[in-house]
């Protein structure tokens, strides 16, 4: 249907869709007022999220009444697309809306969000209104989760940033050839019949191995030509101990500073710092003037793998083990490193078939990160490949992303340049010993910690550096005294001596 444009009572603009008035026939200025004067909340929104706004009338009275919030528009047909209203934000509902709030708000700040809804779009619009305030629902739930996640995490996972600025000697800087395409191996249980075919064709492509498809690799006698992990967990880190059992060359490690790793791994293996830009990690490689790649954060490994191979390569870039779904048996390609371990723990009443029956159930994380891959613009369609085995097909389908049988992705390899220069090298210079340097750094953060609490300092009068070390080691107690405008206590600095 077609966007009608009409003219009001009063001589102003309006419109209607499907033959549903957008705005009121007489003073669309007016019902726009009306609405905002109608609004009652209970705090001060930083953000103010309109769907459907059609022509943009409320606007001005959301500024007039809401004078310090950033205002995003959803519309729900592109026929708006030449909206100049001054909106901070407006997005499309044939996007990925839950995405692009994420992305523009970010996780701390949705409880601040007011969501609303211009009720005459809603009878003109039922399923664009229903998907959007699906999504809306979508992208708070999944911004508590992460906010959850990284409460419980954080202060782990600043631990690990300093162990790997304490412990990291060798680091290796990108040497590969962009005219060659790249491979991620994930470690789902459709890598297990790709293998052969990986082997085959090792020549053809950079291989990239998510770490947790490193045994099955290794175990094939498959060398990638890196391997990348940015977990900070336990499980993490034993995916990246089998490194330890092969007698290969070292493998070049993409790692982000709070990846979880071995102290000896990190002694003796070639390091690719990767780094985010959005934490202390950040401030800790500068520092330390440790040399770094630019990397995408995401809920899923395999999501910043595939980010930093479009940075690598100007061709395809393919997957393989991506299955991101539960299924019947082992959850991932075997062998693997976790299975290990957890094998020791089956029994008469808690067999390895009650186990593996209890992993099949539906994953929250893996519809999550499903539905990142569902949801990336044109160019990551264009140049992202999902490969399987033609026996084997794909049970999950990540909306318009590419899938190719194994015999199309042979033909396409047969003719293309073989590689002829590693992935990366070493640097020449080797790194300095930092510990004492970032000690150092840490005492005088904390004395920095203990002056602000004792002058009784507002967190919010603080510098940026300085909340960033509170939202990392004390995320809870930040966003409190963020809202009370209330100075540094305690709590936060126990949390910071943690770290020491």
């Amino acid at each position: 249907m077609n966007l009608t444009y009409l003219q009001s009572k009063n001589n102003l603009k309006i419109c209607s869709y499907n033959n549903i008035l957008l705005h009121s026939a007489y003073n669309p200025e007016k019902e726009a007022e009306r609405f905002v004067q109608a609004i009652s909340i209970d705090f001060t929104p930083k953000y103010i999220t309109v769907t459907g706004p059609a022509l943009s009338y409320c606007l001005p009275f959301l500024k007039q009444r809401f004078a310090y919030s950033k205002f995003i528009c959803i519309h729900y047909t592109n026929q708006f697309d030449n909206d100049e209203s001054p909106w901070d934000k407006i997005i499309y509902s044939k996007d990925s809306v839950q995405n692009q709030l994420f992305s523009y708000i970010g996780e701390e700040d949705a409880s601040s969000v007011l969501f609303l809804s211009w009720k005459p779009s809603e009878s003109a619009f039922p399923e664009e209104y229903k998907k959007t305030w699906y999504e809306i629902k979508q992208f708070l739930t999944t911004s508590k989760n992460v906010l959850a996640t990284r409460m419980y995490f954080n202060k782990r996972w600043t631990k690990n940033s300093i162990r790997f600025l304490n412990y990291i000697s060798h680091i290796n800087q990108i040497s590969c050839d962009r005219t060659l395409p790249i491979l991620i191996t994930a470690s789902g249980p459709s890598l297990s019949p790709m293998l052969p075919v990986i082997k085959q064709l090792r020549t053809q492509f950079y291989l990239i191995a998510v770490s947790s498809s490193l045994y099955p690799l290794l175990h094939y006698n498959i060398i990638p030509d890196a391997a990348i992990s940015t977990d900070g967990g336990y499980w993490a880190k034993k995916h990246l101990d089998v490194l330890k059992f092969f007698n290969i060359p070292p493998i070049p490690l993409f790692l982000s500073p709070e990846s979880a790793i071995s102290a000896d791994l990190l002694k003796t293996s070639q390091i690719i710092p990767l780094c985010y830009g959005d934490g202390v990690e950040t401030i800790l490689l500068d520092y330390c003037n440790i040399p770094c790649i630019k990397a995408v954060r995401n809920g899923t490994v395999a999501g910043t793998a595939t980010e930093l191979a479009f940075s690598l390569t100007d061709k395809f870039v393919y997957a393989v083990g991506l299955d991101l779904t539960t299924s019947k048996g082992f959850q991932h390609a075997q062998p693997n490193n976790l299975e290990l371990g957890a094998t020791s723990k089956d029994y008469r009443l808690i067999p390895l078939s009650t186990r593996t029956a209890i992993q099949s159930f539906n994953s929250e994380s893996l519809s999550v990160y499903k539905n990142w891959f569902s949801s990336r613009n044109s160019e990551f369609e264009r140049r992202f490949v999902r490969v399987y085995h033609k026996n084997n097909p794909l049970l999950e389908h990540f909306g318009n992303i590419k899938e190719i049988p194994h015999t199309v992705f042979e033909e396409q390899m047969k003719n293309g340049p073989e590689k002829t220069r590693p992935i990366s090298v070493p640097l020449n210079n080797l790194i300095a010993t930092n510990r004492e340097k970032i000690s150092s750094m840490l005492l005088q953060i904390k004395s920095e910690l203990i002056k602000a609490k004792n002058n009784l300092t507002p967190i919010t009068d603080l510098n940026k550096e300085l909340l960033l070390w509170i939202k990392t080691v004390s995320l809870g107690e930040y966003l409190i005294l963020e809202k009370t405008k209330g100075p540094i206590n305690d709590k936060i600095i126990l949390d910071f001596e943690d770290i020491l």
